[in-house]
């Protein structure tokens, strides 16, 4: 248990959560931060999976061995997508097995075997999809810690098509056969997936790093200023919130989990 006995986790987990808790505490400028956002920050790292650290195990060692990019470069997005998704404030449920196997076959239909049923691997897929029990995929959450370039403000722009092109897809396997690749629960729910209407991207960014749009596009990666337009307009379309983390404390936890992957 951490000096603080606050996130009132046990054994690894409470060592992991805890040093990040305490290594948050421990910054110069701390007290600035104001009770509630601090409140918010312990709820979230309190909902953290309790496999979190096998997680991040996990991620290191894809990146080192699979990617073959350095980790300092790939954690900050996977550390702030976790804290987003154990962030009650924006995803206030759980995502379900449906979505994350839909999400898992955009990334890479290889794995079930399903590209040469029309499968394009090339689809972009969200962070985070949300599906209702009805079915209907109301949403989805990009999480970024940085600011958007070209290629993010595309994404931004295709969800919503990606996803009714993978749908439409599925529609034409066979039940049978996404049993036989591992798709079972969504072969399941087939006849019930659909796009909804009102389907709204939800944009999670650190706090404080958002007055307007402007302050989340990378304009320099932008070659006209039509395009930067479009972002803006993508943007504007967007549900945009922030997590109470920060890009200094997302940079503080990032630091303390490679310094604990490395210990460990």
């Amino acid at each position: 248990m951490s000096e603080t006995g606050l996130v009132g986790k046990e054994g690894d987990h409470a060592s992991l959560v805890d040093g990040i808790w305490n290594s948050l505490e421990n910054l110069e400028d701390r007290h600035l931060t104001d009770a509630i956002r601090k409140q918010k920050q312990l709820e979230i790292l309190k909902r953290l999976p309790q496999d979190f650290e096998m997680e991040m195990r996990a991620f290191a060692s894809h990146i080192e061995l699979v990617v073959q990019q350095p980790l300092e470069i790939q954690i900050a997005g996977e550390v702030f997508e976790n804290l987003v998704r154990a962030d009650a404030g924006i995803c206030d449920k759980e995502e379900t097995k449906e979505a994350e196997l839909l999400r898992s076959l955009m990334k890479d239909p290889d794995i079930y075997g399903l590209q040469k049923q029309g499968i394009d691997k090339s689809i972009k897929n969200p962070d985070i999809a949300i599906i209702n029990e009805e079915g209907q995929i109301t949403g989805a959450v990009e999480v970024k810690a940085g600011r958007i370039n070209y290629r993010g403000s595309s994404q931004l722009g295709n969800f919503k098509d990606n996803l009714n092109k993978v749908v439409e897809e599925l529609e034409k396997i066979d039940a049978e056969t996404l049993e036989n690749h591992g798709l079972g629960v969504i072969a399941h729910g087939i006849s019930k997936l659909k796009v909804a209407d009102d389907f709204k991207v939800t944009l999670a960014v650190p706090h404080g790093s958002y007055k307007d749009t402007d302050d989340l596009i990378k304009k320099e990666d932008f070659n006209a200023d039509w395009k930067i337009d479009v972002a803006r307009k993508r943007l504007q379309n967007c549900k945009i919130v922030e997590s109470p983390f920060s890009r200094k404390e997302i940079r503080t936890i990032n630091s303390y989990i490679l310094d604990w992957l490395q210990k460990k």
